[in-house]
């Protein structure tokens, strides 16, 4: 009996204890009790980014019982930035991800949430809004780590015309369709629009990357490193788009346009693409083409105006699908509390219109119902719709058309779904080599890809170094991976 007294006594007193010291809670609250929520975002400098926390909090204290401490990271140094933060294991609730920024590996090393019953739970709404077969992107290994902030997914690509030159040389721009077809109107822009001129505004390196879905091709990994299947292929065999017949054409190409004066001289070196093109001296380009992106194309090409051509149908894989994601840390202070905000970010049109844009009156002014025009060195302007939530909310700029969004939904519903979606590649056993063949496509991509170089002695080159980097054990790992997810 005394035994069982003084265990009693122990337990008393450890509960008291830890009451004191806050053991029974890892939450850090307010002093009047709302838990604050520390939020990634990769976002330059913006002066008055406390005064829009400040509204927001004001906004959604009463509705979840939290607050957002923003912490800014730069968009150069964000990779980085998030490498150093998660080897340390710096605690933080919310996040900024994508695949670009490591999410795949991020959600396999244990540094984030898996969110199904989260989501289904406290954001169904948010769940709802994205088509079910989209899902499969944000899963790694099966379970969601990460809830898209729902945009653009469906990718169309195509030529885009300076539209006076087209109609000057009376070029059926409509049905040009390959490389090989638009070179009568490159051949009559360098013929008599003078030496300032580029008729083809391949900066850097090239379209290739750009062209993949034209092609036929679905990255594994990402554009620049070795292994793909083709979109049309059922049984998702996986090739080496270096050694394809379709990358030898586009370099033979490339390097005719390039001899013929069609491709700025010092294409391959060129860093400063989008300054070139601002000038207005460019008879055109390769890009994404989307709903409402009239506008800026044109800015992209100096201010022209300018003709848009689709020549890829809508294709959506999982790089388009989870190029924007929230997650949320594994030591998140309140799991709970962090999916509710997630909630209101995706369907509540003024906290999501406060984030994007700032406060009414301070960094903008509504000129319609759901339009706006953003007041010029206002101190906010993040230009980064596409971090927060479902982009659908979103006010319109004086550029953008009326049905913009519905336009936009109706590309991602209609567009063809990869057979790999849902498909990450763990790159654990060929790291070495990825980071060998990375090292390898970024020396001689420029020069290729631009057409730069005598192509046949270039591209024997790069393939060769290739080989030696290791590109065979990734095609082979990738194909082994591929065939256990399809067997499952």
């Amino acid at each position: 009996m005394k035994k069982l007294i003084k265990l009693v006594a122990v337990v008393l007193c450890v509960v008291m204890i830890c009451s004191v010291c806050g053991c029974t809670s890892k939450e850090q609250k307010t002093a009047d009790g709302v838990t604050k929520l520390k939020y990634v975002i990769k976002l330059n400098s913006q002066k008055d980014l406390l005064t829009v926390e400040a509204a927001v909090n004001d906004y959604i204290r009463d509705k979840i019982g939290a607050e957002i401490e923003f912490v800014r990271v730069d968009s150069g140094s964000y990779n980085q930035k998030l490498k150093t933060m998660l080897a340390s294991n710096e605690q933080f609730d919310l996040m900024y991800d994508a695949i670009a920024h490591g999410y795949v590996e991020h959600a396999r090393n244990g540094a984030l949430m898996p969110l199904d019953e989260l989501i289904h739970q406290y954001a169904p709404e948010t769940y709802a809004l994205v088509p079910e077969a989209l899902w499969e992107a944000a899963k790694v290994d099966g379970q969601i780590y990460g809830t898209m902030n729902y945009q653009i997914i469906g990718r169309k690509h195509g030529f885009v015309y300076d539209k006076a030159l087209v109609e000057k040389y009376n070029f059926d721009a409509e049905n040009a369709k390959t490389l090989e077809d638009i070179e009568p109107y490159l051949a009559a822009i360098k013929a008599n629009e003078g030496p300032e001129w580029i008729p083809f505004g391949a900066l850097n390196q090239g379209f290739w990357t750009t062209m993949l879905t034209q092609t036929g091709f679905d990255p594994i990994v990402s554009t620049t490193t070795p292994g793909m299947v083709r979109i049309d292929d059922p049984t998702n065999t996986v090739f080496n788009q270096f050694e394809s017949k379709e990358f030898e054409d586009y370099c033979r190409t490339m390097s005719d346009f390039y001899k013929k004066g069609y491709i700025k001289k010092d294409a391959a070196t060129i860093t400063n693409a989008v300054d070139v093109l601002q000038m207005g001296k460019t008879g055109m380009i390769y890009n994404n083409i989307k709903p409402g992106g009239q506008t800026a194309a044109s800015t992209r090409m100096g201010g022209k105006e300018v003709m848009q051509v689709v020549t890829a149908d809508a294709f959506a894989n999982t790089d388009f699908a989870a190029a924007t994601l929230t997650v949320i840390g594994k030591n998140c202070k309140d799991p709970v509390k962090a999916m509710k905000f997630i909630e209101l970010c995706n369907t509540d049109k003024y906290l999501y219109n406060l984030l994007c844009f700032g406060i009414e009156g301070k960094h903008y002014n509504k000129v319609g119902e759901n339009r706006v025009e953003l007041i010029l060195d206002s101190g906010y302007n993040p230009n980064s719709a596409w971090m927060w939530g479902c982009q659908f909310n979103a006010y319109l700029l004086p550029d953008q058309d009326d049905n913009v969004w519905e336009e936009t939904k109706a590309l991602n519903e209609s567009a063809r779904v990869s057979n790999l979606m849902g498909f990450c590649f763990d790159n654990t056993n060929v790291k070495s080599e990825i980071a060998q063949c990375s090292a390898v496509v970024a020396e001689y991509m420029p020069a290729l890809g631009t057409g730069a170089v005598n192509w046949e002695t270039k591209l024997a080159e790069f393939r060769a170094k290739l080989k030696t980097a290791g590109v065979d054990s990734i095609i082979a790992e990738q194909s082994k991976q591929i065939k256990e997810w399809m067997s499952k």
